[in-house]
């Protein structure tokens, strides 16, 4: 793939022709086309395109919520990017949405006492802050 040689655009764009014919041949909820997305969703966001990159986890996590499930790993794990995406995007608010439902998925699945709520609420505390902070920039 092109995002791995130094040609990240060049990959998005043949992530978004390939993805297509994906869904068509092999349907929008194959492990495959799953892929893609996620690949599509990261190379977005590590070139600079917060929003196209929180849309893409968006129709990722909508996929895999109707394929595999609302409490599958892959919904909470998506969950996690589509809050830091909406985040950067700016829209704090919705990340702190995202991270609360994989706050409530995670609770079903771990240990009370496990680390990986911890960082969960550190990052909701995290963007509850930049909600603030952008309020208060806006006069709000």
């Amino acid at each position: 793939m092109r995002g791995y040689a130094g040609a990240p655009q060049a990959a998005i764009t043949e992530l978004l022709e390939l993805l297509p014919d994906q869904e068509r041949i092999l349907g929008p909820g194959h492990p495959q086309a799953l892929a893609t997305l996620e690949d599509l969703g990261r190379l977005q966001g590590t070139t600079g395109d917060a929003q196209a990159a929180s849309d893409t986890y968006q129709t990722l996590l909508t996929q895999i919520e109707r394929h595999l499930g609302p409490d599958h790993l892959a919904a909470l794990s998506v969950l996690d990017k589509l809050a830091m995406w909406r985040g950067r995007a700016g829209h704090p608010r919705e990340a702190v949405h995202f991270l609360i439902r994989m706050l409530t998925g995670t609770r079903r699945l771990v240990d009370p006492a496990h680390p990986v709520l911890s960082t969960i609420n550190d990052n909701i505390a995290h963007w509850l802050n930049q909600a603030d902070i952008a309020e208060q920039r806006h006069g709000r």
